[in-house]
This record gives structure tokens, sequence and C-alpha cells, in this order.
């Protein structure tokens, strides 16, 4: 009896929902492996994507329209509003935000600090510091 319960709930939550899905790429048409995918309506639902930057999302089958966005560190959040009966994927396409990227600070530790607050005598490299030294 509770098997057969839980297979109607089951049955009937999926009759009211429905699955968004779609691509999340970088500029150059390559995927964001891992960008996350919100829907800014519901806080609570969401995923990553995979190792080909796609994604799906289950929302309910509310009538509502919703609004998603895609975000991935390094990389301007893009924001795409989903009708209500949309069925077509909802592909996003991110840019790289330089400007955005706060110091990065990488330690021995597994704790993260502010520059100011590490312990030992930490050098900041730059960007173009890097570049310079063709690291990998």
């Amino acid at each position: 009896m509770l098997t057969a319960v839980a297979v109607c709930a089951s049955l009937c939550a999926s009759a009211a929902s429905r699955v968004v899905s779609g691509t999340v790429l970088d500029k150059q048409g390559r995927p964001v492996v891992g960008a996350t995918v919100t829907v800014a309506e519901r806080a609570a639902v969401g995923t990553t994507t995979d190792a080909d930057g796609r994604y799906a999302l289950q929302l309910p089958d509310d009538g509502r329209s919703c609004t998603l966005r895609a975000s991935f560190v390094g990389y301007t959040t893009v924001a795409r509003s989903v009708r209500a009966d949309a069925s077509e994927p909802v592909d996003f396409r991110l840019e790289e935000d330089l400007i955005g990227m706060d110091l990065v600070v990488v330690t021995g530790t597994r704790t993260p600090r502010l520059l100011k607050d590490a312990p030992i005598a930490t050098r900041v490299l730059t960007g173009e510091e890097i570049r310079k030294a063709d690291a990998t």
C-alpha cells in the first residue's frame, strides 16, 4: 500500500513539473564546465553544467514565467527570461569578466584568508606576471 502511494505521488509530481534544459558556452563556443544555472524566483532551484556544458532543471509547472541565471567565476552573469509554455532549449553565452576578478590568495591551508591577514610573507602575482612567466 505504501509503495502504491509513493508511485502515485511520484507520478503526480512529475505531471506537475517541466524540464528546462540547454547549454552554457563561453564566447568562443566552448562549454563552461561547472557553471551554475539557477532560477531567480526560486533560490533553492539550481544545477551545474556537465562536461559538455549541458544542464537540465526541473521546474514546477505553475504556469508562471521565470528567469534563469547562468554564472561562473571569472565570467559575467547572464539572465534569460523563460516563458511558462517554452519548450525550446535555453542556451547561454558567458563573457569573461576580468574586472570582476578579485585577488585570489593560494595558501597551503584549507581555509581562505585575506591577503592582509596572511600569517606568512605572501607575494601577489598579477595576470601579466603569470603570462610573462609562461605558467600553465
